[in-house]
C-alpha cells in the first residue's frame, strides 16, 4: 500500500483508481479493501485529499483564481473544487483564500488549517 500512496501523492491525486490497481497488478476491489485497511480511507478519498492539497498549495502560493487552480488540478469545474473545499475544510473558497493570503498568524487561518487536518482522518496532508 506504500506504493499506492506514493503513486497517488506523485500524481497529486489525479490518477484513476482502476489505473492505479492495474499498475500495482491488483484487482480494483482488492486495492480498495487493502488500502482502506492500511490508510483508513478509500483510495478515491485519499486521491481527493491529495488533489485538494495541491489546490490549496496553488491557492496559497500563487495569485490565481479558484477556477484556474481547479482546472489545473483536474477538477471538472470550480463548483467541483468548491464542493471538496467545503467538505474538507468547512469553509467557502473565498474565506479560505482570504485566510491563506492574509495574515498567517490570524486565528482564522489557524482554525482553517486545523479543521482540514482533523477532517483528513488524523493524518496531516498539508
Amino acid at each position: 500500500m506504500e506504493q499506492a500512496v506514493a503513486e497517488l501523492d506523485a500524481a497529486e491525486g489525479d490518477l484513476r483508481i482502476a489505473e492505479l490497481a492495474r499498475r500495482l497488478g491488483m484487482s480494483l476491489r482488492g486495492l480498495q479493501s487493502r488500502f482502506l485497511a492500511a490508510v483508513g480511507m478509500t483510495p478515491k478519498e485519499y486521491a481527493r485529499v491529495c488533489r485538494l492539497q495541491a489546490l490549496l498549495h496553488t491557492l496559497d502560493g500563487e495569485a490565481t483564481s479558484i477556477a484556474s487552480a481547479a482546472a489545473r488540478h483536474g477538477y471538472s469545474d470550480q463548483a467541483h473544487a468548491t464542493h471538496d473545499l467545503v467538505r474538507w475544510t468547512g469553509v467557502t473558497p473565498t474565506r479560505l483564500v482570504h485566510a491563506l493570503r492574509g495574515d498567517r498568524g490570524s486565528d482564522d487561518a489557524l482554525r482553517l488549517a486545523a479543521a482540514f487536518v482533523r477532517g483528513s482522518s488524523g493524518g496531516s496532508f498539508l
